[in-house]
C-alpha cells in the first residue's frame, strides 16, 4: 500500500461532516472571578515589609526570598 500526503475529497467531506455534526461547545462549569482577599496580610518578618534585604543586595538585587519581594507574609 502506497502512503501519500494528499487528502482525498472523500476524506475532507467526512471530516467536515464530523465537525458539523458535533454539538456546540458548552462549558462544563462557569467559574466566578476571584475577589481580592479582604483579610489584611501581615508583613514579612524577614525583610520587615520592605521586600529587600540590603545585606544581600549582591544576590538578585537584595530581593527577599521569603516574600518574593512583596513585603507581605505568604
Amino acid at each position: 500500500m502506497k502512503m501519500t500526503n494528499q487528502t482525498t475529497e472523500t476524506e475532507i467531506d467526512w471530516l467536515l461532516a464530523l465537525f458539523d455534526a458535533s454539538p456546540a461547545f458548552v462549558p462544563v462549569a462557569i467559574f466566578a472571578p476571584i475577589a481580592p482577599s479582604t483579610a489584611k496580610k501581615s508583613t514579612c518578618n524577614r525583610c520587615s515589609g520592605t521586600g529587600r534585604i540590603s545585606n544581600f543586595s549582591h544576590i538578585k538585587g537584595g530581593e527577599c526570598f521569603r516574600c518574593n519581594g512583596t513585603g507581605r507574609a505568604n
